[in-house]
Order: structure tokens, then sequence, then C-alpha cells
């Protein structure tokens, strides 16, 4: 806009220089710097609207409220907004412990992978495991067969995992399925998905070394 403005103002000028002609060479010189106070006006006048209604009187006289919070204010909005974070229960770090130990022994990626399924913390999928697999976990009575040849935890591992489960989150607990110590009970588990019974020990072992005891997590 304000090019325009400048050629416009600068177009009146060459006219009135045509309209007017003078033979004084000084007055043709001094009519060159028109151009330059042509744009200069231009400019100024693009300008000055804009700088009118960007100030305004009742701008001048705004009086802005400063309002003063000490911590007490901050830390209120913080715990309202900000949800503390879930902590595991004692059965969640049981299972991890186990696959701690799984994984510090070198198990395979399907025992790891299964673990927390096993113990019911997520869906069983057991096409991770291949047939021998399958096979000693079904004669150690971890997994069973149904008549359609469906493979599922038994019926005594579930209900003492189960039994463990209550007894880790302190609830009433029904031991009778329960034949071995919490220990014992997991390195089996361990040895048996790793395919390794020979290291059921070193399992028990480093199982009672991060915590997990007969009965429980020591603390």
């Amino acid at each position: 806009m304000a090019v325009s403005r400048a050629k416009s103002i600068t177009e009146d000028v060459r006219r009135s220089s045509v309209e007017f002609p003078s033979d004084n060479p000084d007055l043709w010189t001094a009519r060159a710097p028109l151009a330059a106070l042509a744009i200069l006006i231009a400019e100024q006048e693009a300008i000055a609207p804009a700088a009118t209604e960007s100030i305004t009187p009742d701008d001048a006289e705004v009086e802005v409220e400063v309002i003063e919070f000490d911590e007490s204010d901050f830390a209120a909005i913080e715990n309202e907004s900000i949800p503390p974070p879930a902590q595991p229960d004692a059965f969640q770090v049981f299972a991890r412990t186990l696959v701690e130990v799984a994984l510090a022994a070198g198990a395979p990626a399907r025992v790891v992978e299964i673990l927390p399924a096993m113990l019911g913390l997520a869906r069983l999928d057991v096409h991770a495991l291949d047939a021998s697999a399958i096979d000693a976990l079904v004669q150690a009575d971890i997994l069973a067969r149904s008549e359609s040849g469906a493979i599922a935890r038994s019926d005594a591992f579930v209900s003492a995992a189960r039994a463990w489960r209550a007894t880790l989150l302190g609830e009433e607990a029904d031991f009778s399925a329960c034949t071995t110590m919490l220990d014992e009970w997991s390195a089996n588990l361990i040895a048996t998905l790793a395919g390794a019974p020979s290291q059921r020990d070193a399992f028990r072992r480093d199982l009672r070394a991060r915590g997990i005891a007969a009965f429980g997590i020591a603390a």
C-alpha cells in the first residue's frame, strides 16, 4: 500500500512538472528528492492509522492487578491436578522378580513372555511354547489338556497361584493346593518353563537373594 501511494504521489509530481514547465534548471534539480519525499509521506500515512488504533486513552489508564502466590498455593494446585503414580502391589513385585531371575539365568524369551500369564496377570498364549515345553509343563501339572485338546493352566496350579497371590496381598488364603513353599514353587515354575530342571536349586537361591521367601516377600 505504501509503495502504491508513493507511485501516486510521484506521478502527481511528474504531471505537475509537465503542466508547469520551467526553464530554470535549478528548479528541475530540486524536484528529484520529491520521489523520496513521496515514499516517506506514503509510509507515514500507512503507519499512522495502525498506531492510532492500537493506542487508546482507555489502554493508558488500565491498571494491572498483581496477585501474590505463596508456595502452599502452588502445592495445592499440583496435588489436585497431578495424580500420584500408581504403585505395584506385592504380587506384581513378585511376578517381576520371577522375570528378573529368568532373565539373569539366560532363559529363553518365551519363558520371560509367558511368566506373567502363568501367574494370571495376562492372557495365556501357549503358542509361544514349543511342543516339548508344553509336554513338560503338562507332566509337571502346571498346564493341562482338555478333552478337546485345548491347553490351559491346570486347576492345581491355578489354585496354588491364587493362594500365593492372596497371601502376598494380605488376604485370606487357602493353602490346600500349596504343596511347597513360595520360593520352591516359583523356582520349579521357572525351571520347568525354561526346560532346565537341573537349575531349580540355583533359581531358588537367586529368588531368595531377591527377597522371595518361604511364605512371602522379605522386606
